[in-house]
């Protein structure tokens, strides 16, 4: 709720003051209610509970019974084999576990998050766990989100919200009042626990901490939910219950058989154990954690910790890999290598092929359309004063291709936002898929749209051509689509740009009603390379049976 609320009412809800912030007797009153600011967490687990969970296995029990059985008889020496590669195998299981577990609680210490919070009208710096729903703490780039805050004040502030939604591209964040339908990750003038600041600053009050919070939620769901046992417990388990009924068959046979041939009992009885025993492949355990041990070397060499030496089997024994493309398969450093109207085509597979073309031929169509995406663009140039070639663009890949694009083109933003002055705009987010920008220019109003094709083209009445806008057909608009699909076979992210003149000012704010009879000027093609390792690993995947399926917004094409 606290989205679509003022921060006055939140501040009033909390009982907080937004100027002073709280006093110090308050918020200790406040953690007393609501406990430290900290994630559930599993209490560590014992020494002796460590080991004793070596002895989790069906084959260690059968090894145990086994040497149990061959003391009985005073067979030592076997006796003293099976104990043997019990204790190696629990020993080593024990030692793996506890350097994993030391090692966790040695990064939980290293890594103590602090705030910057307000009491009593004074900044101080304390630990994060210390913070109770009403503070107001302040964000700078680089600064862990402390807990769940409602934004009162930003400045250019970005945040990577990969822990809580998954995506790695950076959400621009807002102070203002939001509808209550906006689902969690667009909500904009709200920040997450655990999540990080990669741009800008901000000011926020805490309206949830520690279990309350999104992430906290998800923790607590994660460690209800019931362990299920790896692909090597139920084939070891299975394993064993196949050999102990074998064993148990043929003891029973060598046992019966040899009594109903007149042996002797007690010999018969002696042999048919000293069968079952010797059947028990007693190294199979201990040859098992070693080779676990040596997984989680392995692993820990390439920067990764196992917490639990079982789990180490469960990367090999992954079917399904789900990844993210953008950033994570691709560089993200896209580029604007093709722009495509109703009558041209201009660029290929490179930026520097599309740049020289789009210069040589200025074609009006052409320019409007990237004009449009320039404009529409949320990237700023952090140092404008310096030539061209040295700006330093920040935003989304998307968003920074547009301005570098542009610049490279001479349609630079800070030339453009001056041309056309800007008077309202429309943010993109995940349900409408597209943005917009209400401009002035000599006059005249320029309402420019740019985003997802599909919506850019449902919102086009007109096409632009050289000489006028004409009304856009149906066998326009089945061309289009079919252009769409083989910019985006080319592995292209695409983008539709759509504009309209107007001579007077729209009424009120600019909503998505004002986007009526756009004219459609064209697509933008944008290439992400592939990073050079990826073929490779792909490769690596396929070759170990590996499914790999791709999260991305972009098209089922690209």
């Amino acid at each position: 709720m606290w989205h679509a609320i003022s921060w006055g009412e939140t501040a009033e809800i909390l009982s907080a003051d937004g100027k002073e912030g709280l006093s110090w007797e308050e918020a200790r009153a406040r953690q007393k209610k609501y406990g430290k600011n900290k994630l559930p967490e599993e209490k560590p687990m014992p020494a002796l509970l460590i080991y004793l969970e070596q002895f989790k296995s069906p084959l260690v029990y059968i090894l145990v019974i086994a040497g149990i059985i061959t003391l009985a008889f005073n067979k030592i020496s076997d006796a003293v084999v099976i104990f043997g590669a019990v204790l190696l195998n629990t020993v080593v299981g024990y030692f793996q576990e506890s350097k994993a577990n030391k090692a966790l609680k040695a990064l939980k210490d290293i890594v103590r998050v602090k705030a910057r919070v307000l009491r009593e009208g004074w900044v101080r710096e304390l630990d994060s766990e210390d913070l109770v729903p009403g503070d107001i703490f302040i964000l700078e780039a680089g600064d862990k989100v402390p807990a769940d805050g409602r934004l009162l004040e930003v400045h250019g502030l970005k945040i990577n919200e990969a822990a809580l939604t998954g995506e790695w591209l950076p959400a621009a964040k807002d102070s203002v009042l939001l509808a209550q339908d906006i689902p969690l990750a667009d909500r904009d003038n709200m920040i997450y626990m655990g999540t990080l600041v990669e741009e800008g600053r901000g000011r926020a009050m805490a309206v949830a901490t520690g279990r309350d919070t999104e992430i906290g939620k998800i923790a607590f769901l994660v460690k209800e939910t019931e362990v299920v046992k790896t692909p090597l417990q139920r084939k070891l388990s299975k394993f064993t219950k196949l050999l102990g009924a074998a064993l148990l068959f043929l003891a029973f046979l060598i046992f019966f058989g040899g009594v109903l041939r007149g042996l002797d009992a007690v010999i018969m009885f002696e042999t048919a154990v000293a069968v079952a025993v010797a059947g028990i492949p007693e190294s199979l355990p201990a040859a098992t954690t070693v080779i676990l041990a040596l997984g989680m070397q392995r692993i820990l060499r390439r920067k990764g910790l196992v917490r639990r030496l079982i789990a180490a089997e469960t990367l090999g024994s992954t079917s399904i890999i789900a990844t993210d493309k953008t950033l994570t398969l691709t560089e993200g450093k896209m580029e604007i290598v093709k722009t495509v109207t109703s009558e041209k085509e201009i660029g290929g597979r490179y930026a520097l092929k599309w740049a020289d073309e789009f210069q040589k031929q200025k074609d009006e169509t052409h320019i409007l359309t990237v004009t449009g995406a320039v404009l529409t663009s949320k990237a700023f140039i952090e140092n404008p004063q310096d030539l061209l070639h040295l700006w330093q663009v920040r935003g989304t890949p998307t968003d920074k291709a547009f301005v570098a694009g542009g610049a490279a083109v001479g349609l630079d933003k800070i030339t453009l936002e001056r041309e056309f002055q800007k008077i309202d705009e429309l943010p993109v987010d995940s349900v409408r898929k597209y943005g917009a920008v209400l401009c002035e220019k000599k006059n005249e109003y320029f309402l420019f749209a740019s985003g997802a094709p599909e919506k850019i083209l449902l919102l086009s009445e007109f096409v632009h051509t050289d000489k006028n806008p004409l009304a856009i057909t149906e066998n326009q608009k089945h061309a289009f689509r079919r252009t769409l699909e083989d910019l985006t076979l080319q592995g292209l992210r695409v983008i539709a740009v759509a504009y309209r003149k107007d001579k007077a000012l729209p009424q009120g704010k600019l909503r998505d009603d004002n986007l009526r009879n756009l004219v459609f000027l064209g697509f933008i093609g944008l290439e992400d390379p592939l990073r050079p390792e990826v073929k490779e690993a792909m490769g690596l995947c396929k070759s170990a049976g590996m499914r790999t399926i791709f999260q991305t917004k972009n098209s089922q094409n690209t």
